[in-house]
């Protein structure tokens, strides 16, 4: 997944991946409406998040992508403001 979003310590509360996931595309769904610039980025493409590796963890880790790839790295540093 080349050029996406890296969103680590995903909450693991949920327990699998597919739940996490809608629950982490409705948080950011929320967060980008507080965002001036929103309309700018586009649409949010997808949310992955990959099953549980092998490492005894908490929590997960996701990538993402909007629709329009140039906008990522703007995106991140608002997020990083969070």
């Amino acid at each position: 997944m080349q050029n996406d979003i890296y969103i680590r310590r995903v909450t693991g509360r949920f327990g699998c991946p597919e739940k996490t996931s809608l629950e982490l595309y409705k948080f950011i769904s929320e967060k980008l409406e507080e965002f001036q610039s929103h309309t700018e980025w586009g649409e949010i493409d997808y949310i992955v998040i990959p099953p549980k590796t092998k490492l005894n963890q908490d929590d997960f880790f996701a990538f993402m992508a909007f629709k329009n790839r140039i906008v990522h790295l703007e995106v991140v540093k608002e997020f990083k403001e969070i």
